[in-house]
């Protein structure tokens, strides 16, 4: 897949900001359309009203950010439990796992492997990163089991819901459940900018032929996250070099949180070659 162009295609985008409703972070969109956020991956629209959750829950979720932004971890995750114990919103609790899965991504790509001596600040990160990922997890599959009460109750089922579960799949590695709640999401017959990039990611995440052709509507379309599928797609398919190009364009431009620890990975298993 030839990729140059939409890299160049990147530099030359212009900029609009853009706000998640859902996790509050701020970055610049390629469009004023409706696009995904580069953090949660939740949809943002221009019809959407600022914040998704009350003021309180938007105000801690705000405190978070900006501590994450400054690796005060212990700020952060004071933050989020506090309001996790108590959350019974799929949405809320999907957005509290994905700030716990970055920083568990955080941890285990800043170990230092060429430190001298028995490298006690690694085993710290290492033990950290567990906990984080054992974290994420947990709150991932709350996540799933609230999403399947509410799915319950509501008729018609809520397309953000339907999504929700899918990518909570994704994240969890459970392609043949992911499979199943993509046909729940495409039933509704929307063909918006969710189902068309839930089916890009499933293709991606597949290894199937089919990436390329969904790739390239999305990035046709300004989708700053599917930069970060492409990335994906060229690593898997022996075209690191292109991937990594890609990956440190994403995170000068926007300091995208998902695309250091793909680009750290790619780095640590060409150093293993």
């Amino acid at each position: 897949m030839e990729f140059s162009n939409y890299l160049a295609a990147l530099d030359r985008a212009p900029a609009a900001k853009a706000k998640c409703g859902y996790c509050m972070y701020e970055f610049n969109a390629l469009g004023k359309e409706d696009t995904i956020c580069i953090f949660c991956e939740n949809l943002v629209s221009n019809a959407q009203d600022a914040a998704v959750f009350s003021a309180e829950i938007a105000g801690a979720i705000s405190k978070a950010q900006a501590a994450a932004g400054s690796n005060d971890w212990e700020t952060a995750t004071k933050t989020l439990d506090s309001i996790a114990a108590s959350s019974t919103d799929p949405k809320l609790t999907y957005v509290i796992s994905i700030f716990y899965r970055y920083f568990s991504d955080f941890s285990y790509y800043s170990i230092n492997y060429s430190m001298p001596g028995f490298m006690e600040q690694n085993a710290a990160k290492i033990r950290q990163g567990l906990d984080l990922t054992t974290r994420w997890k947990e709150l991932m599959y709350r996540t799933l089991s609230q999403i399947e009460l509410k799915i319950k109750s509501e008729t018609p089922a809520d397309e953000t819901l339907l999504w929700l579960r899918f990518i909570a799949y994704i994240k969890l590695r459970n392609l043949a459940d992911a499979k199943t709640a993509l046909k729940d999401l495409l039933y509704l017959g929307k063909k918006d900018v969710l189902s068309e990039y839930a089916q890009m990611v499933l293709y991606v995440e597949l290894n199937d032929k089919k990436s390329e052709g969904a790739l390239e509507a999305m990035l046709k379309n300004g989708v700053l996250t599917s930069f970060y599928y492409l990335a994906k797609y060229l690593a898997r398919n022996k075209k690191s070099d292109g991937a990594k190009q890609i990956l440190e364009k994403l995170i000068k431009r926007n300091a995208m949180p998902i695309a250091l620890p793909l680009l750290n990975k790619i780095s640590a298993e060409e150093s293993h070659y």
